[in-house]
């Protein structure tokens, strides 16, 4: 077939994709870029995965013909992620650049149409194959240029001392030449919510594609119940300080006493946080309306969330979130900041939306909504439609696919007639050395002037 026809063409497709997170048995960015994967192979395509090699036995019994996944080996430098975050982040980096290299040696024997960095969702590590110029490079979605609010940095307690360390670190890396360059270099970078997008291309301007990273397997849910008396919130996700959850708890135990009484929290997730969490909600007198379940099964969690009546995600900047995306799909309203990815993803609706500038002003603004909710609760069925709406057009697998399958011909295209392009002119280079090796100085200059115009003569 010829390569002209690869933008129209539903031909098969040789796709190599770098996944460090990539498994079917986790959540957040393990099941995105499993997906990814997944999605494609059953669309048809061949699809090859580097991806840790501790998620691979999490992919047993989850066989697609046409994926094949390879470890990328790192016992030797595995016990760096013992070394607090320096050391995570030197993993990632030493990680990433092996990667690359198992990728370079693939691509002889493979031959790949195009490769896909999906995961790390993040531009602040490099996506080193668009420098190999060789191969059309996909690079996304990807986020990290979000940024907490500095008047909330102090709700993070000593980790905020690290976050301005992060928001200096972010300023290096996006003046990173090495980064910089696979920005330009890319064929296509995907870009998953407007804050980051934002900072790109202020600092690196081109065409970027924006498609949030979250995505969901559509869920048989039940229709959403209103509450009744009690209002019953859950929180999931990790319990790390830029979550600062204790304002959620500060916030319900500074209401009225017969709105307090009528609010029940639960936590769903491990983390650093916890144990404060544990503590302040003792502190607050709080400890029979708050239950703490840990790390439980992804179908206990979806479990606990559909007998809730409100999801709350307080990040200050979370790119995105599956915990989000989830109740959105099944219904279920969510209190989060207008901020970074959750923000983004319920402009649309199906939010109960709190503005994060100061800490005083998020705990009235938390305490004013939930009594506003108890008193009208007709508020959550209307969010719960919008949520359900909203995300059927964001979060659609098959949608999502068919719109990436479509970049990837793009890309192919594109770079197919760079191609040609570059082939001609060397034919005409080589056939102008010929002739001028052959002319006569007024011969010389009648050749360039027909080759290239007068304009480079004068």
């Amino acid at each position: 077939m010829h390569s002209s026809d690869l933008l129209d063409s539903p031909r098969k497709l040789k796709i190599l994709m770098i996944s460090f997170a990539c498994s079917p048995r986790r959540g957040g960015e393990h099941l995105l870029g499993w997906e990814w994967a997944r999605g494609m192979a059953d669309r048809g395509h061949d699809v090859l995965v580097l991806t840790r090699a501790k998620y691979i036995p999490e992919s047993e019994g989850k066989a697609v013909p046409g994926l094949r996944l390879i470890p990328v080996p790192d016992k030797n430098f595995i016990f760096l992620r013992s070394w607090g975050e320096p050391g995570r982040q030197i993993f990632y980096h030493i990680w990433n650049r092996r990667a690359e290299k198992f990728a370079k040696t693939l691509k002889e024997s493979f031959q790949p149409d195009i490769v896909h960095q999906c995961t790390f969702h993040t531009a602040r590590r490099p996506c080193l194959p668009a420098l190999w110029g060789d191969v059309p490079v996909i690079w996304g979605p990807v986020a990290g240029f979000e940024s907490v609010p500095l008047a909330l940095v102090p709700t993070m307690g000593w980790s905020g001392a690290v976050e301005l360390v992060r928001m200096a670190a972010t300023w290096v890396q996006i003046h990173n030449p090495i980064i910089r360059r696979c920005l330009k270099e890319a064929s296509h970078v995907v870009v998953s919510n407007k804050d980051t997008l934002r900072v790109l291309h202020k600092r690196v301007p081109r065409d970027y594609e924006l498609l949030p990273a979250n995505a969901v397997v559509p869920q048989c849910a039940p229709p959403y119940e209103l509450p009744t008396t009690d209002l019953a919130i859950v929180a999931v996700g990790l319990l790390v300080p830029m979550r600062p959850f204790s304002l959620l708890l500060k916030a319900v135990a500074g209401m009225q006493p017969e709105q307090r009484d009528r609010i029940s929290l639960t936590f769903i997730g491990q983390g650093p946080m916890l144990p404060r969490l544990q503590r302040l909600a003792i502190r607050l007198g709080l400890k029979r309306k708050v239950r703490f379940l840990g790390q439980i099964s992804r179908e206990e969690t979806l479990a606990e969330m559909q007998r809730a009546h409100l999801l709350a995600f307080l990040s200050l900047r979370d790119s995105g979130s599956s915990s989000v995306a989830e109740a959105m799909t099944l219904g279920l309203p969510v209190l989060s900041f207008n901020l970074a990815g959750p923000g983004a993803m319920l402009s649309t609706g199906g939010g109960l939306i709190v503005e994060a500038r100061r800490p005083a002003q998020v705990l009235a603004d938390i305490r004013e909504t939930l009594a506003r909710v108890l008193e009208q609760p007709s508020l959550l069925a209307e969010a719960s439609q919008q949520g359900r709406r909203a995300a059927a057009d964001l979060f659609d697998w098959d949608s999502r696919l068919e719109r990436m399958e479509g970049i990837y011909r793009s890309a192919i295209n594109s770079h197919q007639s760079s191609v040609k392009r570059n082939v001609s002119t060397a034919s005409v280079y080589m056939s102008l050395k010929h002739s001028l090796a052959a002319a006569s100085c007024a011969e010389s200059c009648a050749l360039i002037e027909m080759y290239f115009g007068r304009a480079v003569l004068w």
